[in-house]
């Protein structure tokens, strides 16, 4: 399994490519959790927010992106996220 976020570079094929997605799932269950996006917060600002930063953030994250409210991100979820912030891409 990838171990970094290299995936999420602008040099990945296509915007419909599930990488982002998986290299994001780090424990590999088919969901993105709070402790997987803590994980990618944590690895994208390259550990400068406190936990109290990443706890805010990542739950920030999933109030506006867990469209079935079940506390994780489906691939869906991520897409629909995805696709309402359409900057992420660029």
């Amino acid at each position: 399994p990838m171990t970094s976020l290299a995936c999420l570079h602008p040099a990945v094929p296509s915007p419909s490519c599930p990488l982002p997605f998986c290299c994001t799932d780090f424990n590999n269950d088919d969901y993105i959790c709070a402790w997987d996006l803590e994980q990618t917060v944590t690895k994208l600002t390259r550990g400068e927010l406190s936990a109290e930063e990443v706890s805010l953030v990542c739950e920030k994250v999933l109030d506006e992106a867990d469209g079935d409210h079940d506390g994780r991100l489906s691939l869906e979820d991520f897409q629909n996220m995805i696709l309402r912030a359409p900057d992420f891409l660029r």
